[in-house]
C-alpha cells in the first residue's frame, strides 16, 4: 500500500471520528468512573430523570448484565462496544458481583430520581438520556403506551372480553368483578404467558386498564404475540404504595399495600411520561392480584 493511499486513510478515519456523534461509534461511557469513584447527589441532579436510568443501569452493564435488548436500557447498552454479556451468569450473580461502592453509587441515583418523582418534575433542564432513533418525548397531560412493551393489535370488533388481574380465573378482577374490554377500541398487548395475553385499553370514564384475557377469545387476531417472561422474584414492599392495574393514566388504586407485604417482582415497567414501575404479584382478599406500584417502594432487586 503505498504512503499516499495510507495518509489517504488516515485522514478518512480522523475525519469519520470527529463528525460521528459516540454514540454512533457505539463507544459510550455517560459516567465513564462511576465503578470506581463515588458519585455526588449534586451532579446526578445534572442528568434528567430518564438519564440517571440509563447512568445506574450502565454500572450493571459493566458487569454483563443481560438487557432484552428491545427494552428501554437494552437497545443502548448492547449497542456498546464495551458491553458483553456473560453467558455463564444470570443476572443474580451480576448483582452479587456488584462492589459496595457500585450499590451506593446505584443506590444514590435511585434516591434522586425517587427525590425527583416527589417534586413531579423530570429535572428536563438536565443533561438528556441517548435517544433513539425517531424518538419523541411524551408529556405529562396525556397518557400514553409509548413504552415498547404494548402494541395495539388487530382482532375483531365487537368482542366483550372478560379481564383478570392475574392469568387465571380465579383472581382478582376489576370494576367490582365486572371489568370487560370491548374491541370496538384500541387494544394493545405486551404478550401472552401461556393461554392468556397481556393487555391495555383504555377505559370509557378515563384512564386505562392492564390485565388478562384468554387468547381464544381475541377472534381474528392478525398479530403475533411473543411469550412474556417474568422474574417471580420474591421480595417485599418497603414503603406504603397503592398497587394500581393503569399506570399509564390516572394510576386508580386497586388497594394500598403496607411497608411489609410479601411480592413476586415480575419485571420492570415504564411508561411514557418516565416514571418507573415494579410489576408485581401478590394477594387480596384471598385473591392473586398483579399490579404495579412505584418501583423505589419495592426492596431493591437489582432493578
Amino acid at each position: 500500500m503505498t504512503k499516499k493511499l495510507i495518509a489517504l486513510l488516515l485522514c478518512l478515519t480522523a475525519l469519520c471520528s470527529a463528525v460521528l456523534p459516540a454514540s454512533a461509534l457505539g463507544n459510550d461511557h455517560l459516567v465513564p468512573d462511576s465503578s470506581t469513584r463515588k458519585m455526588t447527589r449534586q451532579e446526578c441532579w445534572n442528568w434528567t430523570y430518564e438519564a440517571l436510568g440509563f447512568v445506574f443501569h450502565e454500572i450493571l452493564a459493566r458487569h454483563g448484565f443481560i438487557f432484552d435488548p428491545n427494552g428501554s436500557y437494552g437497545w443502548y447498552f448492547t449497542a456498546q462496544s464495551w458491553y458483553h454479556s456473560i453467558a455463564s451468569k444470570n443476572n443474580q450473580d451480576v448483582y452479587a458481583s456488584l462492589s459496595r461502592l457500585e450499590w451506593d453509587n446505584i443506590n444514590l441515583v435511585k434516591s434522586v430520581r425517587a427525590e425527583m418523582k416527589s417534586k413531579g418534575t423530570t429535572n428536563p433542564s438536565g443533561k438528556k438520556a441517548p435517544q433513539k432513533s425517531g424518538y419523541r418525548p411524551s408529556s405529562y397531560t396525556e397518557p400514553t403506551l409509548y413504552d415498547n412493551s404494548f402494541r395495539q393489535i388487530r382482532v375483531n370488533g365487537n368482542l366483550k372480553l372478560a379481564v383478570y388481574s392475574a392469568p387465571n380465573t380465579f383472581s382478582w378482577r376489576g370494576a367490582n368483578g365486572k371489568a370487560m374490554c370491548n374491541t370496538n377500541g384500541a387494544v394493545y398487548a405486551a404478550g401472552r404467558e401461556g393461554n392468556w395475553a397481556l393487555i391495555a385499553y383504555y377505559l370509557n370514564k378515563g384512564g386505562w386498564r392492564v390485565g388478562y384475557v384468554r387468547v381464544s377469545e381475541l377472534q381474528g387476531l392478525m398479530d403475533n404475540l411473543s411469550e412474556l417472561y417474568f422474574s417471580y422474584y420474591p421480595t417485599e414492599i418497603t414503603a406504603r404504595c397503592e398497587l394500581t392495574d393503569d399506570p399509564l393514566g390516572y394510576e386508580t388504586p386497586i388497594t394500598t399495600l403496607p411497608a411489609g407485604t410479601q411480592v413476586a417482582f415480575l419485571m420492570q415497567y415504564q411508561n411514557g411520561r418516565g416514571w418507573e414501575y415494579a410489576y408485581v404479584e401478590t394477594e387480596i382478599y384471598g385473591q392473586t392480584v398483579r399490579g404495579f406500584v412505584p418501583l423505589n417502594c419495592v426492596m431493591d432487586v437489582g432493578y
